[in-house]
Protein backbone atom coordinates (compact mmCIF):
# COMPACT_ATOMS: atom_id res chain seq x y z
CA UNK A 1 0.00 0.00 0.00
CA UNK A 2 2.55 2.25 -1.14
CA UNK A 3 4.23 4.43 1.93
CA UNK A 4 1.78 2.67 4.17
CA UNK A 5 3.78 -0.69 3.90
CA UNK A 6 1.94 -4.24 3.24
CA UNK A 7 -1.52 -4.76 4.31
CA UNK A 8 -2.94 -8.29 4.93
CA UNK A 9 -6.71 -8.04 3.55
CA UNK A 10 -9.64 -11.01 4.10
CA UNK A 11 -13.29 -11.82 4.85
CA UNK A 12 -13.33 -14.52 7.88
CA UNK A 13 -16.46 -17.51 7.13
CA UNK A 14 -16.88 -17.96 10.78
CA UNK A 15 -16.64 -16.18 14.48
CA UNK A 16 -13.61 -17.61 16.28
CA UNK A 17 -9.62 -16.98 16.52
CA UNK A 18 -7.80 -17.34 12.96
CA UNK A 19 -4.40 -17.83 12.84
CA UNK A 20 -2.25 -16.80 10.00
CA UNK A 21 1.43 -16.95 8.58
CA UNK A 22 3.10 -14.93 5.68
CA UNK A 23 5.42 -16.82 3.29
CA UNK A 24 7.70 -14.56 0.83
CA UNK A 25 8.87 -15.61 -2.27
CA UNK A 26 12.77 -14.38 -0.82
CA UNK A 27 12.82 -16.49 2.58
CA UNK A 28 15.65 -14.11 3.58
CA UNK A 29 13.68 -11.22 3.91
CA UNK A 30 12.44 -11.13 7.59
CA UNK A 31 9.81 -8.54 7.00
CA UNK A 32 7.61 -10.25 4.72
CA UNK A 33 8.40 -13.89 5.77
CA UNK A 34 7.27 -15.76 8.75
CA UNK A 35 5.27 -13.04 10.51
CA UNK A 36 3.03 -14.91 12.47
CA UNK A 37 -0.40 -13.26 14.36
CA UNK A 38 -3.95 -14.26 15.68
CA UNK A 39 -7.31 -12.23 14.43
CA UNK A 40 -10.55 -12.48 17.18
CA UNK A 41 -13.16 -12.50 15.24
CA UNK A 42 -16.80 -11.98 16.20
CA UNK A 43 -20.45 -12.88 15.17
CA UNK A 44 -21.91 -9.62 13.25
CA UNK A 45 -24.79 -8.24 15.33
CA UNK A 46 -25.93 -5.60 13.24
CA UNK A 47 -28.92 -5.47 10.63
CA UNK A 48 -27.07 -4.98 7.57
CA UNK A 49 -27.81 -7.82 5.31
CA UNK A 50 -24.31 -7.93 4.00
CA UNK A 51 -22.81 -8.77 6.85
CA UNK A 52 -25.66 -10.80 8.35
CA UNK A 53 -25.39 -12.85 5.40
CA UNK A 54 -22.01 -12.46 3.44
CA UNK A 55 -20.94 -12.28 0.63
CA UNK A 56 -22.41 -13.79 -2.84
CA UNK A 57 -22.73 -17.19 -4.92
CA UNK A 58 -24.30 -18.97 -6.82
CA UNK A 59 -27.50 -21.12 -5.59
CA UNK A 60 -27.71 -24.91 -5.50
CA UNK A 61 -29.63 -25.17 -8.76
CA UNK A 62 -27.07 -22.77 -10.53
CA UNK A 63 -30.25 -20.41 -11.05
CA UNK A 64 -29.53 -17.25 -9.42
CA UNK A 65 -27.30 -15.79 -6.59
CA UNK A 66 -27.38 -15.83 -3.15
CA UNK A 67 -25.51 -15.05 0.13
CA UNK A 68 -23.28 -17.57 1.64
CA UNK A 69 -25.34 -18.15 4.39
CA UNK A 70 -28.19 -19.32 1.59
CA UNK A 71 -30.30 -16.14 1.27
CA UNK A 72 -31.61 -15.40 -2.01
CA UNK A 73 -29.79 -12.14 -3.19
CA UNK A 74 -32.25 -9.57 -5.19
CA UNK A 75 -29.76 -8.05 -7.92
CA UNK A 76 -31.05 -4.20 -8.69
CA UNK A 77 -28.00 -2.53 -10.33
CA UNK A 78 -27.48 0.95 -11.46
CA UNK A 79 -25.06 2.20 -13.88
CA UNK A 80 -23.24 4.45 -12.26
CA UNK A 81 -20.40 3.97 -14.06
CA UNK A 82 -17.60 7.08 -13.84
CA UNK A 83 -19.48 8.26 -10.74
CA UNK A 84 -17.16 6.77 -8.12
CA UNK A 85 -14.10 8.25 -9.64
CA UNK A 86 -15.63 11.44 -10.41
CA UNK A 87 -17.01 12.22 -7.05
CA UNK A 88 -15.15 13.74 -4.23
CA UNK A 89 -16.31 11.68 -0.99
CA UNK A 90 -19.33 13.52 0.25
CA UNK A 91 -20.89 13.80 -3.98
CA UNK A 92 -20.27 9.82 -3.38
CA UNK A 93 -22.08 9.09 0.13
CA UNK A 94 -25.08 11.23 -1.37
CA UNK A 95 -25.36 9.16 -4.10
CA UNK A 96 -25.07 5.82 -2.36
CA UNK A 97 -27.48 7.21 0.41
CA UNK A 98 -29.87 7.79 -2.09
CA UNK A 99 -29.72 4.47 -4.35
CA UNK A 100 -29.90 2.69 -0.50
CA UNK A 101 -32.97 4.64 0.05
CA UNK A 102 -34.75 3.32 -3.34
CA UNK A 103 -33.37 0.08 -2.12
CA UNK A 104 -30.87 -0.51 -5.06
CA UNK A 105 -28.23 -3.52 -4.14
CA UNK A 106 -26.14 -3.31 -6.52
CA UNK A 107 -23.71 -0.38 -8.24
CA UNK A 108 -21.85 -0.27 -11.01
CA UNK A 109 -18.88 1.29 -11.41
CA UNK A 110 -15.64 1.22 -13.46
CA UNK A 111 -12.58 0.03 -10.87
CA UNK A 112 -10.13 1.93 -13.37
CA UNK A 113 -11.26 4.64 -15.30
CA UNK A 114 -9.95 7.69 -15.51
CA UNK A 115 -9.44 10.88 -16.70
CA UNK A 116 -6.60 11.63 -19.54
CA UNK A 117 -3.49 12.40 -18.31
CA UNK A 118 -3.64 15.86 -19.14
CA UNK A 119 -6.92 16.20 -16.85
CA UNK A 120 -5.53 14.10 -13.84
CA UNK A 121 -5.13 16.74 -11.76
CA UNK A 122 -8.56 18.02 -11.99
CA UNK A 123 -9.94 14.76 -10.62
CA UNK A 124 -11.93 15.81 -7.38
CA UNK A 125 -10.85 12.91 -4.65
CA UNK A 126 -7.11 12.51 -5.15
CA UNK A 127 -5.92 14.19 -8.56
CA UNK A 128 -4.30 10.41 -9.28
CA UNK A 129 -4.98 8.16 -11.61
CA UNK A 130 -5.32 4.16 -11.03
CA UNK A 131 -1.84 3.19 -12.31
CA UNK A 132 1.55 5.25 -11.76
CA UNK A 133 3.69 6.14 -15.10
CA UNK A 134 5.85 2.58 -14.10
CA UNK A 135 2.74 0.72 -14.15
CA UNK A 136 2.42 -0.46 -10.95
CA UNK A 137 -1.00 0.71 -9.34
CA UNK A 138 -1.23 4.19 -6.91
CA UNK A 139 -2.43 3.54 -3.64
CA UNK A 140 -3.88 7.21 -3.46
CA UNK A 141 -6.31 6.11 -6.06
CA UNK A 142 -6.86 2.76 -4.56
CA UNK A 143 -7.22 4.02 -1.30
CA UNK A 144 -10.40 6.40 -2.20
CA UNK A 145 -11.55 3.83 -4.08
CA UNK A 146 -11.56 1.61 -1.05
CA UNK A 147 -13.55 3.96 1.34
CA UNK A 148 -16.22 4.45 -1.40
CA UNK A 149 -16.79 1.18 -1.52
CA UNK A 150 -16.52 0.56 2.23
CA UNK A 151 -19.38 3.06 2.14
CA UNK A 152 -21.53 1.25 -0.18
CA UNK A 153 -20.98 -1.78 1.56
CA UNK A 154 -21.92 0.34 5.25
CA UNK A 155 -25.63 1.06 3.24
CA UNK A 156 -25.95 -2.33 2.10
CA UNK A 157 -25.21 -2.13 -1.35
CA UNK A 158 -22.47 -4.21 -3.24
CA UNK A 159 -19.81 -2.96 -5.86
CA UNK A 160 -19.37 -4.23 -9.13
CA UNK A 161 -16.29 -3.13 -10.32
CA UNK A 162 -15.70 -3.60 -14.09
CA UNK A 163 -12.63 -2.25 -16.61
CA UNK A 164 -10.01 -4.81 -14.31
CA UNK A 165 -9.05 -6.36 -17.37
CA UNK A 166 -8.66 -4.12 -20.44
CA UNK A 167 -10.38 -0.84 -19.53
CA UNK A 168 -11.09 2.35 -22.21
CA UNK A 169 -8.34 4.24 -19.93
CA UNK A 170 -5.33 2.81 -22.10
CA UNK A 171 -4.09 0.58 -19.01
CA UNK A 172 -4.59 -2.30 -20.83
CA UNK A 173 -0.58 -3.60 -20.21
CA UNK A 174 -0.69 -3.73 -16.66
CA UNK A 175 -4.09 -4.45 -16.26
CA UNK A 176 -3.09 -7.47 -18.00
CA UNK A 177 -0.27 -8.60 -15.59
CA UNK A 178 -0.51 -11.33 -13.13
CA UNK A 179 0.95 -8.85 -10.59
CA UNK A 180 -2.29 -6.99 -11.15
CA UNK A 181 -5.05 -9.83 -10.82
CA UNK A 182 -3.40 -10.61 -7.75
CA UNK A 183 -2.97 -6.90 -6.15
CA UNK A 184 -6.89 -6.40 -6.87
CA UNK A 185 -8.49 -10.04 -5.34
CA UNK A 186 -5.95 -8.90 -2.23
CA UNK A 187 -6.65 -5.05 -2.03
CA UNK A 188 -10.35 -6.78 -2.50
CA UNK A 189 -10.76 -9.53 -0.16
CA UNK A 190 -12.52 -7.67 2.59
CA UNK A 191 -15.17 -6.46 0.83
CA UNK A 192 -18.68 -7.08 -0.81
CA UNK A 193 -17.80 -6.73 -4.51
CA UNK A 194 -18.26 -7.97 -8.06
CA UNK A 195 -15.01 -8.62 -10.44
CA UNK A 196 -15.30 -7.96 -14.08
CA UNK A 197 -12.34 -7.34 -16.25
CA UNK A 198 -14.31 -6.23 -19.13
CA UNK A 199 -16.72 -3.13 -19.47
CA UNK A 200 -18.68 -2.83 -22.71
CA UNK A 201 -16.55 -5.23 -24.54
CA UNK A 202 -16.65 -7.74 -27.17
CA UNK A 203 -14.73 -10.72 -26.77
CA UNK A 204 -10.65 -9.80 -26.09
CA UNK A 205 -8.24 -12.03 -25.31
CA UNK A 206 -6.95 -9.38 -22.33
CA UNK A 207 -10.16 -9.75 -20.55
CA UNK A 208 -10.27 -13.59 -21.26
CA UNK A 209 -6.93 -13.86 -19.31
CA UNK A 210 -7.48 -11.22 -16.72
CA UNK A 211 -10.54 -13.45 -16.00
CA UNK A 212 -8.92 -16.94 -16.26
CA UNK A 213 -6.43 -15.29 -13.58
CA UNK A 214 -8.89 -13.63 -11.35
CA UNK A 215 -10.92 -16.20 -10.33
CA UNK A 216 -9.18 -18.75 -8.31
CA UNK A 217 -7.51 -16.19 -6.72
CA UNK A 218 -10.79 -14.67 -5.36
CA UNK A 219 -13.51 -15.86 -3.35
CA UNK A 220 -15.56 -13.53 -5.05
CA UNK A 221 -17.87 -13.74 -7.95
CA UNK A 222 -16.12 -12.76 -11.12
CA UNK A 223 -18.35 -12.10 -14.34
CA UNK A 224 -17.67 -9.97 -17.82
CA UNK A 225 -19.89 -6.93 -19.08
CA UNK A 226 -20.03 -8.11 -22.86
CA UNK A 227 -21.36 -5.07 -23.88
CA UNK A 228 -24.69 -5.58 -26.48
CA UNK A 229 -23.52 -7.99 -28.47
CA UNK A 230 -25.67 -11.26 -28.07
CA UNK A 231 -22.62 -13.56 -29.36
CA UNK A 232 -20.36 -12.19 -26.96
CA UNK A 233 -22.84 -12.65 -23.92
CA UNK A 234 -23.09 -16.63 -25.07
CA UNK A 235 -18.97 -16.88 -25.16
CA UNK A 236 -19.14 -15.19 -21.80
CA UNK A 237 -21.68 -17.48 -20.48
CA UNK A 238 -19.74 -20.48 -21.60
CA UNK A 239 -16.75 -19.89 -20.21
CA UNK A 240 -15.38 -21.17 -17.06
CA UNK A 241 -14.09 -18.42 -15.07
CA UNK A 242 -18.14 -16.59 -15.33
CA UNK A 243 -19.52 -17.50 -11.92
CA UNK A 244 -23.01 -15.85 -14.05
CA UNK A 245 -23.99 -14.94 -17.33
CA UNK A 246 -24.21 -10.84 -17.28
CA UNK A 247 -25.86 -10.19 -20.50
CA UNK A 248 -26.42 -6.74 -21.91
CA UNK A 249 -29.71 -6.27 -23.59
CA UNK A 250 -28.50 -3.23 -24.57
CA UNK A 251 -30.38 0.43 -26.02
CA UNK A 252 -29.51 -0.43 -29.78
CA UNK A 253 -28.63 3.71 -30.01
CA UNK A 254 -32.57 4.19 -29.37
CA UNK A 255 -33.98 1.23 -31.87
CA UNK A 256 -37.20 -0.11 -29.76
CA UNK A 257 -37.62 -2.82 -31.53
CA UNK A 258 -34.39 -4.22 -31.49
CA UNK A 259 -34.22 -3.19 -27.42
CA UNK A 260 -37.34 -4.94 -26.55
CA UNK A 261 -36.45 -7.64 -28.66
CA UNK A 262 -33.17 -8.57 -27.18
CA UNK A 263 -35.13 -8.11 -23.45
CA UNK A 264 -37.49 -11.13 -24.70
CA UNK A 265 -34.76 -13.20 -26.64
CA UNK A 266 -31.64 -12.77 -25.67
CA UNK A 267 -32.74 -13.26 -21.67
CA UNK A 268 -34.47 -16.43 -22.67
CA UNK A 269 -31.67 -18.32 -24.69
CA UNK A 270 -29.84 -17.60 -22.30
CA UNK A 271 -31.63 -19.01 -19.86
CA UNK A 272 -31.76 -22.14 -21.40
CA UNK A 273 -28.17 -22.58 -23.08
CA UNK A 274 -26.21 -25.11 -21.19
CA UNK A 275 -24.29 -25.01 -18.75
CA UNK A 276 -27.12 -23.80 -16.09
CA UNK A 277 -25.76 -20.33 -15.20
CA UNK A 278 -27.77 -17.17 -13.29
CA UNK A 279 -28.61 -14.45 -15.84
CA UNK A 280 -28.57 -11.02 -15.01
CA UNK A 281 -29.27 -8.26 -17.16
CA UNK A 282 -26.81 -5.16 -16.19
CA UNK A 283 -27.82 -2.80 -18.85
CA UNK A 284 -30.74 -2.13 -20.96
CA UNK A 285 -32.01 0.87 -22.50
CA UNK A 286 -31.68 4.28 -20.54
CA UNK A 287 -33.99 6.80 -19.52
CA UNK A 288 -32.07 9.63 -20.49
CA UNK A 289 -34.77 11.74 -20.64
CA UNK A 290 -36.57 11.72 -17.45
CA UNK A 291 -40.09 11.54 -18.73
CA UNK A 292 -42.18 9.64 -21.37
CA UNK A 293 -42.29 12.46 -24.01
CA UNK A 294 -40.26 11.14 -27.10
CA UNK A 295 -39.56 8.17 -29.57
CA UNK A 296 -37.00 6.55 -27.23
CA UNK A 297 -34.94 6.63 -23.89
CA UNK A 298 -37.67 7.28 -22.30
CA UNK A 299 -38.76 6.21 -18.28
CA UNK A 300 -41.47 3.82 -19.75
CA UNK A 301 -38.81 2.25 -21.48
CA UNK A 302 -36.68 1.29 -18.81
CA UNK A 303 -39.50 0.59 -16.54
CA UNK A 304 -40.89 -2.07 -18.90
CA UNK A 305 -37.81 -3.60 -20.09
CA UNK A 306 -37.09 -4.59 -16.35
CA UNK A 307 -40.23 -6.25 -15.89
CA UNK A 308 -39.57 -8.30 -19.48
CA UNK A 309 -36.09 -9.71 -18.27
CA UNK A 310 -37.34 -10.73 -15.08
CA UNK A 311 -40.04 -12.67 -16.73
CA UNK A 312 -38.12 -13.84 -19.45
CA UNK A 313 -35.45 -15.52 -17.42
CA UNK A 314 -33.15 -12.65 -15.53
CA UNK A 315 -32.63 -13.02 -11.95
CA UNK A 316 -32.08 -9.57 -11.50
CA UNK A 317 -31.82 -6.38 -13.48
CA UNK A 318 -29.84 -3.13 -13.88
CA UNK A 319 -31.11 0.32 -14.45
CA UNK A 320 -29.34 3.46 -15.86
CA UNK A 321 -30.09 7.12 -16.50
CA UNK A 322 -28.88 9.77 -18.87
CA UNK A 323 -27.08 9.34 -22.24
CA UNK A 324 -24.80 11.78 -24.34
CA UNK A 325 -25.18 12.97 -28.47
CA UNK A 326 -25.57 11.88 -31.03
CA UNK A 327 -28.11 9.46 -29.30
CA UNK A 328 -29.59 11.94 -26.89
CA UNK A 329 -29.21 15.47 -27.75
CA UNK A 330 -28.83 17.97 -25.18
CA UNK A 331 -28.12 15.15 -23.15
CA UNK A 332 -25.46 15.47 -20.60
CA UNK A 333 -24.92 11.76 -19.17
CA UNK A 334 -26.97 12.01 -16.20
CA UNK A 335 -25.96 9.81 -13.38
CA UNK A 336 -23.24 7.27 -14.97
CA UNK A 337 -21.73 10.37 -16.35
CA UNK A 338 -21.72 12.56 -13.80
CA UNK A 339 -23.55 15.81 -15.53
CA UNK A 340 -22.33 18.44 -12.99
CA UNK A 341 -23.99 21.19 -15.00
CA UNK A 342 -26.74 22.14 -11.81
CA UNK A 343 -28.51 24.10 -14.69
CA UNK A 344 -28.93 20.85 -16.83
CA UNK A 345 -32.02 18.89 -17.10
CA UNK A 346 -29.96 16.05 -16.31
CA UNK A 347 -27.77 17.06 -13.48
CA UNK A 348 -26.96 13.95 -11.78
CA UNK A 349 -28.95 14.74 -8.49
CA UNK A 350 -31.76 15.74 -10.11
CA UNK A 351 -31.62 12.07 -12.73
CA UNK A 352 -30.69 10.61 -9.82
CA UNK A 353 -34.76 11.51 -8.35
CA UNK A 354 -36.26 10.47 -11.86
CA UNK A 355 -39.81 8.67 -11.65
CA UNK A 356 -38.53 6.01 -13.25
CA UNK A 357 -35.71 5.37 -10.42
CA UNK A 358 -38.59 5.36 -8.07
CA UNK A 359 -40.48 2.62 -10.55
CA UNK A 360 -36.97 0.37 -9.96
CA UNK A 361 -38.24 0.49 -6.28
CA UNK A 362 -41.62 -0.82 -7.20
CA UNK A 363 -39.96 -3.64 -9.03
CA UNK A 364 -37.66 -4.41 -6.38
CA UNK A 365 -40.91 -4.92 -3.64
CA UNK A 366 -42.71 -6.29 -5.81
CA UNK A 367 -40.26 -9.18 -6.44
CA UNK A 368 -38.97 -8.95 -2.78
CA UNK A 369 -42.25 -9.78 -1.68
CA UNK A 370 -42.46 -13.39 -3.57
CA UNK A 371 -40.23 -16.49 -3.82
CA UNK A 372 -38.87 -14.94 -7.31
CA UNK A 373 -35.98 -17.79 -7.34
CA UNK A 374 -39.08 -19.95 -8.01
CA UNK A 375 -39.58 -18.94 -11.09
CA UNK A 376 -39.37 -20.18 -14.73
CA UNK A 377 -39.74 -18.52 -17.90
CA UNK A 378 -43.54 -19.41 -19.23
CA UNK A 379 -44.56 -16.60 -22.14
CA UNK A 380 -45.52 -19.80 -24.43
CA UNK A 381 -49.00 -19.72 -22.26
CA UNK A 382 -49.59 -16.01 -23.64
CA UNK A 383 -52.04 -17.23 -26.63
CA UNK A 384 -52.60 -13.14 -27.99
CA UNK A 385 -49.51 -11.73 -28.55
CA UNK A 386 -49.04 -8.63 -30.79
CA UNK A 387 -46.77 -8.28 -33.83
CA UNK A 388 -45.50 -5.18 -32.47
CA UNK A 389 -42.73 -6.68 -30.04
CA UNK A 390 -42.63 -3.48 -27.83
CA UNK A 391 -45.71 -4.79 -27.22
CA UNK A 392 -45.18 -8.70 -26.71
CA UNK A 393 -45.95 -10.06 -22.98
CA UNK A 394 -43.95 -11.58 -21.34
CA UNK A 395 -44.92 -14.32 -18.55
CA UNK A 396 -42.72 -17.01 -15.57
CA UNK A 397 -44.35 -20.00 -13.11
CA UNK A 398 -43.24 -21.88 -10.41
CA UNK A 399 -43.08 -25.32 -11.26
CA UNK A 400 -45.57 -26.18 -9.00
CA UNK A 401 -48.09 -23.71 -10.67
CA UNK A 402 -48.95 -22.70 -7.69
CA UNK A 403 -47.41 -18.94 -9.17
CA UNK A 404 -47.87 -16.94 -12.36
CA UNK A 405 -46.96 -13.49 -13.09
CA UNK A 406 -47.66 -11.97 -16.33
CA UNK A 407 -46.78 -8.67 -17.56
CA UNK A 408 -48.44 -6.59 -20.14
CA UNK A 409 -46.15 -3.43 -21.43
CA UNK A 410 -49.14 -1.77 -23.31
CA UNK A 411 -51.85 -4.17 -23.84
CA UNK A 412 -55.53 -4.32 -22.94
CA UNK A 413 -55.47 -7.88 -22.12
CA UNK A 414 -53.94 -11.12 -22.06
CA UNK A 415 -55.18 -14.34 -23.17
CA UNK A 416 -53.48 -17.13 -20.83
CA UNK A 417 -53.76 -20.98 -21.61
CA UNK A 418 -54.41 -22.12 -17.81
CA UNK A 419 -54.37 -25.86 -18.32
CA UNK A 420 -50.96 -26.77 -16.54
CA UNK A 421 -52.15 -24.83 -13.46
CA UNK A 422 -54.25 -26.02 -10.70
CA UNK A 423 -57.88 -25.37 -10.44
CA UNK A 424 -58.58 -21.94 -7.89
CA UNK A 425 -56.38 -19.65 -8.46
CA UNK A 426 -56.66 -15.95 -7.08
CA UNK A 427 -55.52 -13.03 -9.47
CA UNK A 428 -54.41 -9.71 -8.58
CA UNK A 429 -53.38 -6.70 -10.68
CA UNK A 430 -50.32 -4.88 -10.02
CA UNK A 431 -49.28 -1.42 -11.34
CA UNK A 432 -45.64 -1.04 -11.87
CA UNK A 433 -45.85 2.89 -12.19
CA UNK A 434 -47.31 3.73 -8.92
CA UNK A 435 -47.66 0.23 -6.77
CA UNK A 436 -51.09 0.46 -6.91
CA UNK A 437 -52.85 -2.92 -6.62
CA UNK A 438 -56.67 -3.79 -7.96
CA UNK A 439 -59.13 -6.88 -7.67
CA UNK A 440 -59.59 -8.64 -11.32
CA UNK A 441 -62.53 -8.66 -12.63
CA UNK A 442 -64.51 -12.44 -13.39
CA UNK A 443 -62.01 -13.67 -16.38
CA UNK A 444 -63.71 -15.02 -19.20
CA UNK A 445 -62.72 -17.48 -21.60
CA UNK A 446 -63.31 -21.74 -22.03
CA UNK A 447 -61.13 -24.49 -22.69
CA UNK A 448 -58.66 -23.39 -20.11
CA UNK A 449 -58.04 -20.56 -21.77
CA UNK A 450 -58.82 -16.94 -19.50
CA UNK A 451 -59.13 -13.83 -20.82
CA UNK A 452 -57.56 -10.90 -17.89
CA UNK A 453 -58.79 -7.19 -18.78
CA UNK A 454 -56.04 -4.63 -17.65
CA UNK A 455 -57.46 -1.70 -15.04
CA UNK A 456 -58.82 0.77 -17.12
CA UNK A 457 -56.21 4.05 -17.50
CA UNK A 458 -53.51 1.76 -16.49
CA UNK A 459 -50.22 2.22 -18.94
CA UNK A 460 -48.82 -0.91 -18.07
CA UNK A 461 -49.62 -3.75 -15.41
CA UNK A 462 -48.72 -6.88 -14.10
CA UNK A 463 -51.27 -10.03 -13.28
CA UNK A 464 -50.30 -12.22 -10.56
CA UNK A 465 -52.29 -15.75 -10.38
CA UNK A 466 -51.65 -17.45 -6.85
CA UNK A 467 -53.42 -19.98 -4.93
CA UNK A 468 -52.97 -17.66 -1.67
CA UNK A 469 -55.68 -15.28 -1.51
CA UNK A 470 -53.43 -13.78 1.11
CA UNK A 471 -50.10 -13.55 -1.33
CA UNK A 472 -48.03 -10.69 0.05
CA UNK A 473 -48.05 -8.48 -2.84
CA UNK A 474 -46.80 -4.38 -1.76
CA UNK A 475 -48.68 -1.57 -2.72
CA UNK A 476 -51.81 0.05 -2.00
CA UNK A 477 -55.15 -0.35 -3.01
CA UNK A 478 -56.80 2.74 -5.48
Amino acid sequence: DGDRGFRVRAAFPSPGVWHWTSTCGDPSDTGLHGQTGAVQVAAYAGDNPLYRHGDLRVSDNRRYLVHADGTPFLWLGDTGWNVVWKTTPAEWRDYVDTRARQRFSVLQVIGTAAAPLSEAQQLPQCGRRPFQPDGVPDPVYWRDLDEKIAHANERGLFVMLTGLGKSRAEFSEQQGTPAFARYVAARLAGDMVVLSPSMDDRIDPLNEAAGARLSPLTSHLVVQHPGTHQPTAQHFHDAAHTDFAALQTGHHSGRLDRAYDAAHAWTLELWQRPPVKPVINVESMYDALGHDNGPAWRGQDVRKLGWISWLSGSRGYTYGAGAVPPKVPGGGGGVWRFQEDPAAYDHWRKALLWPSAGQMTHLRDFFAALEWWQLEPASALVRNQPDDVSRRMAASRTAAGDLLIAYLPDNGEIVLDLSGLPAGLSARWFNPVTAATASVREPSGRDARATFRRPDSWADAVLVLATDRSLPIPGTSP
